[in-house]
């Protein structure tokens, strides 16, 4: 069964496809993200303070979207991941947010 996309996995996406940051390599190398975690809490949580239940509901909202196929989480040296970018299909999803367009999402 699909179900909807919660209020901050839709941060997440329209975060990521506001604020492009990778860049890309002739090797196929990434660098940057097109969203990183701060950024995203900026964008769902204000200037409320980075505590671990923020940390966590954002890092589980975006592992469940890297399971639909709809971002890649991007590691940092010293962490887990440390921001995410948006594949082909998140990049289509995050445009029909932007348009209020239905769109049916893959199951997770």
């Amino acid at each position: 069964m699909s179900r909807g996309l919660s209020d901050l996995q839709k941060t997440i996406l329209l975060t990521a496809l506001k604020k492009p940051g990778r860049t890309v390599h002739s090797d196929g190398t990434v660098l940057g993200t097109d969203a990183r975690h701060r950024d995203i809490h900026a964008a769902h949580y204000g200037a409320a303070p980075r505590t671990n239940a923020n940390r966590v509901a954002i890092s589980r909202a975006a592992d469940r979207l890297a399971k639909r196929g709809l971002v890649d989480l991007m590691e940092a040296a010293h962490s887990r991941w440390s921001g995410v970018n948006l594949t082909q299909e998140g990049e289509s999803v995050a445009n029909s947010l932007t348009d209020n367009k239905v769109v049916t999402l893959p199951p997770y």
